[in-house]
């Protein structure tokens, strides 16, 4: 059976009222797609369970997330991280000009909200197209008192349904599992805390560094440039999801190296933006540059990313592979997250908070 959705609920929620939704909503989903698709009714880990893995099959890969929002469910971490994992496909999704992109996130106001919402949740029940009981009383009022007509709990979950549909036409990317059991809620207060555990190699983790002290919190207007090769773009979308959790502006600049774009070109271009702090990913795609003017050399060429070139000693060289560095790099400090060790993530951080005097 092929999951069109997932369920997104608070634990504390009242469970067989949500299971008969689940049900209901795949019944309505097997008469427009056929009885061989479904939806998964819980990705929560059982206690000691792989969090990472459970946020991957269901947030980090489903085509369509229905979130069950309530009061408990804003202060459920577990749904924070949820929430979360499909919002930055979502995002990833919208950089590439992709429209549409509401038709995945499923929002069902479940119950009415008292609480202040979180900022992560918009505005819950604002169509105008809904019924005035649904957007004061939630769904699961008109499932116990409302169940039929033009505006009761079956119409609507007709309605859902047919935006589950209608998202399988959105090819979101899948986020790995590493990278999804890194992430941190975008609301709620309990539940299992993303692991400080390194990621399988080859697959950028975002360690959980806990909140920032006020005191060493990055005033927002910090610049950091990130510059990469478009084969570790991956790398560059896990290093400004963790840079602006420390509250920096971030700004990915795409070295085109197999266009042809010389290193010094690039550079220049990070330059343009004037960055507080340039963090350069190097790997094996990071070749050797082209040379910008006659009679440079390459050695010369990489020395931009050592202590000559418009970012100076304002450039933090992080290795993401285990692939030898030009020469010209080699003797200047360089923080290594090829092991994806917490220890490294953590240099990273510190080189950045000091501005990167290097």
């Amino acid at each position: 059976m092929k999951s069109y959705f997932f369920v997104s609920s608070a634990a504390k929620d009242e469970r067989r009222w949500i299971q008969r939704f689940h049900t209901d909503l795949e019944y309505e989903l097997r008469l427009l797609a056929g009885t061989a698709v479904g939806g998964l009714l819980d990705t929560r880990p059982a206690p000691g369970g792989d969090a990472g893995r459970a946020l991957a099959q269901g947030a980090g890969r489903t085509r369509a997330m229905v979130a069950l929002c309530s009061d408990p469910y804003f202060k459920d971490a577990w749904c924070g991280r949820e929430w979360a994992v499909f919002g930055a496909r979502v995002e990833n999704f919208s950089k590439a000009g992709a429209t549409r992109l509401e038709d995945g996130f499923v929002r069902v106001l479940w119950r009415s909200t008292h609480d202040p919402l979180p900022p992560a949740a918009g505005a819950l029940a604002a169509d105008a197209g809904l019924p005035d009981s649904y957007r004061q009383h939630g769904l699961l009022w008109l499932m116990r008192n409302r169940p039929r007509g033009p505006g009761g709990y079956y119409a609507l979950v007709r309605g859902f349904a047919a935006r589950i549909i209608d998202a399988q036409q959105i090819e979101l990317d899948a986020l790995p599992e590493a990278a999804a059991g890194a992430m941190r809620p975008a609301f709620g207060s309990h539940g299992s805390a993303p692991s400080r555990r390194p990621a399988p190699a080859g697959a950028p983790a975002r360690p959980d560094t806990g909140p920032p002290a006020p005191s060493g919190r990055p005033p927002a207007q910090v610049r950091i440039a990130v510059s990469y090769v478009g084969a570790d773009q991956q790398w560059a979308d896990w290093l400004e999801a963790l840079l602006r959790q420390q509250s920096y502006q971030v700004l990915q600049v795409r070295w085109a190296h197999s266009g042809g774009e010389p290193l010094r070109a690039a550079v220049e271009r990070v330059a343009s933006w004037k960055p507080q702090v340039t963090v350069v990913l190097l790997s094996r795609h990071y070749r050797a540059p082209r040379v910008a003017k006659p009679g440079e050399s390459g050695t010369e060429a990489w020395e931009w990313l050592g202590l000559d070139g418009p970012l100076r000693r304002r450039v933090v060289r992080a290795r993401i592979d285990p692939e030898p560095l030009p020469e010209p790099l080699r003797e200047l400090p360089t923080v290594d997250l090829s092991r994806l060790a917490d220890s490294g993530v953590d240099a990273l951080l510190a080189a950045v908070r000091g501005g990167g005097p290097w």
